[in-house]
């Protein structure tokens, strides 16, 4: 049996001009049968950069399921990026460019985004959902979607997500359009690509409210209450039976 291979991560987060993100929440974790297990967390410095440390099994390397979140300082999640680790390189240098820099390193201030998502999931009967990942999307004719951000709803089922007019993947088009994918855990849950999506989005801040299909709840099959001739005996009942099935009254 193999031993677990222990990872150091060198995370370094930049925007797209190559301005370091510090002071955010990097969380590293593995997923364990489809539930994610966080197993170590730092905080960018102010070169942008931190160092997380995870162990794997040969089988969890090969599978790919290494994951870091990225939280602002409300806890909001950014992004979530998937690792591919090999292993043969146990201190891998790991850069993940995010859109527009989120603190300005002069003033230490968190600038406005251009675009402010408020957003509330509710199920079909005006239930609210909580503690699922929703996602921003910026639809591409070319087919490569752009994700524009991330929160998670809270126990009313609401979240905010703001991002940038320079995080719209077409440069040319400044007005995005905009839709949404729903996970609970790693699992799609709602995609409204094909149902809402907000084209040619020019409003700064704008009130969302999504709605998925209420929880499927499985009805309990009644036992059926046969009628049952009188006139036997309950030695006899244990012997009665509809083809080879006995009847249990």
């Amino acid at each position: 049996m193999q031993n677990p291979t222990t990872f150091t991560l060198k995370i370094h987060l930049l925007d797209e001009q190559k301005l370091p993100h510090p002071s955010l929440l990097i969380l590293a974790g593995r997923l364990v049968r489809n539930q994610e297990e966080i197993v170590d967390e730092a905080i960018t410095d102010e070169a942008g950069t931190c160092e997380l440390s995870i162990t794997l099994t040969d089988a969890q390397i090969r599978k790919g399921e290494v994951f870091v979140k990225i939280l602002d300082k409300n806890q909001k999640l950014i992004r979530r990026e998937f690792i591919h680790l090999r292993k043969r390189d146990t201190n891998p240098k790991v850069e993940i460019q995010l859109p527009g820099s989120t603190v300005n390193p002069n003033t230490g201030e968190e600038p406005n985004p251009d675009f402010s998502l408020f957003i509330e999931m509710l199920t079909e009967s005006g239930y609210p959902v909580p503690n699922t990942t929703i996602e921003a999307w910026d639809y591409a004719n070319t087919g490569d979607d752009d994700l524009l951000g991330a929160a998670i709803t809270d126990g009313e089922g609401r979240c905010e997500i703001g991002f940038n007019r320079t995080d719209i993947q077409e440069k040319d088009e400044l007005k995005p359009d905009v839709y949404f994918k729903v996970f609970e855990g790693e699992n799609l849950i709602f995609d409204s690509k094909e149902t809402v999506i907000y084209w040619r989005l020019n409003i700064p801040k704008l009130d969302v409210v999504l709605r998925i299909p209420d929880p499927i709840e499985i009805p309990v099959p009644a036992i059926p209450v046969l009628p049952v001739k009188t006139g036997y005996s309950l030695a006899s009942l244990s012997e009665l039976k509809v083809g080879d099935k006995h009847l249990y009254q």
